[in-house]
């Protein structure tokens, strides 16, 4: 490469990350994005709501019956669903990866304390059987 195109290219550059920078459209999207993050987040943590996977689509559900919410998170959208709204909203990677985190870690959480109270049912049975046995 000759040193004229480096020089239009570091040009190009620069007026890219430029008009990146003033996308007014982007700025907005983000905004969407972590308002998006923050109601996931609340609604994932509630121990109220429901966390479903689909395991053909591997779309991921999350309800409150009590907030009267339903969200549904499948390639980087979300779509909030309320009895009055609906918003669909395209997540940014940073934000998505979050929101996916903070769904797999709840989902696992709850699913660890589902297994550990059934083993505590088996562990007092075998107590009980054991005692029966003396």
């Amino acid at each position: 490469m000759t040193l004229k195109h480096k020089f239009r290219r570091f040009l190009q550059k620069i007026a890219i990350d430029i008009s990146k920078k003033t996308d007014m459209s982007r700025i907005e999207n983000l905004d969407n994005s972590r308002e998006c993050l923050m109601i996931c987040t609340k609604v994932i943590t509630n121990p109220e709501s429901e966390l479903v996977v689909s395991p053909l689509t591997g779309k991921m559900y999350i309800k409150n019956d009590e907030q009267e919410i339903l969200i549904t998170l499948h390639g980087r959208t979300a779509q909030i669903i309320n009895h009055i709204y609906s918003y669909t909203i395209q997540v940014d990677e940073k934000n998505w990866g979050k929101i996916l985190e903070k769904f797999n870690t709840e989902k696992e959480k709850r699913c660890i304390d589902f297994e550990n109270s059934a083993k505590v049912n088996i562990k007092h049975s075998l107590k009980n059987i054991l005692n029966k046995l003396n």
